[in-house]
């Protein structure tokens, strides 16, 4: 059995948790070792930034999820990145913008 893309399962628990009514759904913030700190938001056609908080088990899905797309990504010899953005647009697509701390 294959573990499901993390970037897949990010995206259906952003979608899960949400409100009606969104335009783009993004989390961002920080991953270390043992630690998250992120913050969910989402666009909607009344205003560009609103905040949601996803449910426990929702917010311990993405932050696991998080921390295996940061072990995979992380290039021999290199530090992890630290800092992220995940967006997700209606139509499925998505980005992840990752920063390393200098």
């Amino acid at each position: 059995m294959t573990d499901a893309d993390p970037h897949l399962t990010i995206a259906q628990h952003l979608v899960q948790a949400a409100p009606t009514g969104w335009q783009k759904l993004w989390t961002e913030g920080k991953v270390g070792e043992g630690y998250s700190d992120l913050l969910f938001a989402y666009a909607s056609a009344e205003k560009d930034r609103n905040y949601f908080v996803p449910s426990y088990e929702d917010n311990e899905v993405i932050h696991a999820e998080l921390v295996k797309l940061r072990d995979r990504m992380q290039q021999e010899g290199k530090e992890k990145w630290s800092h992220f953005t995940f967006t997700l647009q209606p139509d499925g697509k998505f980005n992840l913008h990752v920063d390393y701390d200098d």
